[in-house]
């Protein structure tokens, strides 16, 4: 009988024991950071926009929970780097970003514009033309590798595209660099913006293309393992049709 109490306590214990580990084995969430940047992430957009749904999706389908928090571009960078964030999305490629962050492959592309008002009529060919002008950018932001090596231009920085925006559209500035997607979301829907798409020039062409990426810190442990499974995992969501789903419902296509 002793022994039929012992076989029973021992065998409760060992599944007492296997559902704690069950517990303890669920990964941690992915905490993840990014900025306004409409359409691709924002507060206001429907699952915080296009990047940041297809970001939850993506780590959920490897068995990843994830938090996101929206933060000015600076803080997110500077956050994720000294490992309190997972990763940073919505990142420009550079060198510098390369050394300091483990990229993922680019999930989309943005094509970044120098933007003036119409009734300006500003016209240009190269960078050097632009001198007379005061130029608008985001803080942090990665631009063109020629463009943010003109020390000659007049730059005026902002905290966010809106900021540079209302100050493009109050003449405080007469240029702004800004992804064309992201100008047109928030003359659409920004209640502080008093314009129209048509009063826009974005000038031909693009100042870059810029390849978009998630930015993992290497301070966390198991980076290098997490950027392959985002890597397969996205490829993997290309193929099966979830990303241009994904595309279509945020109206990037």
């Amino acid at each position: 009988m002793k022994n039929a109490v012992r076989i029973t306590i021992l065998v409760l214990l060992l599944s007492v024991s296997q559902a704690d580990a069950q517990v303890t084995s669920k990964p941690a969430p992915i905490k993840m950071t990014t900025c306004n940047w409409q359409p691709y992430a924002g507060v206001n957009l429907t699952n915080l926009g296009f990047a940041s749904e297809l970001l939850t999706r993506l780590f959920k389908r490897l068995g990843y929970e994830t938090t996101i928090d929206i933060l000015p571009w600076k803080r997110s960078m500077i956050s994720t780097a000294q490992g309190k964030y997972d990763l940073a999305y919505n990142a420009y490629y550079s060198e510098e970003r390369a050394r300091n962050y483990a990229l993922t492959d680019p999930y989309i592309h943005s094509r970044v514009y120098l933007c003036s008002r119409k009734e300006s009529g500003i016209n240009f060919t190269t960078l050097r033309e632009l001198t007379p002008y005061r130029i608008g950018v985001v803080m942090g932001y990665v631009n063109s590798e020629e463009f943010d090596r003109a020390a000659y231009l007049n730059i005026d920085e902002a905290v966010t595209d809106l900021h540079n925006l209302k100050k493009l559209f109050g003449r405080r500035i007469h240029l702004a660099v800004v992804d064309q997607y992201v100008a047109v979301q928030l003359i659409k829907t920004s209640p502080f913006l008093i314009a129209n798409v048509t009063d826009l020039t974005f000038h031909e062409p693009p100042l870059s293309t810029q390849p978009v990426h998630a930015a993992f810190s290497k301070a966390i442990p198991g980076y290098r393992e997490r950027v392959k499974e985002f890597n397969r995992e996205l490829k993997a969501m290309i193929r099966d049709g979830t990303f241009d789903t994904l595309m279509e419902i945020h109206n990037f296509k």
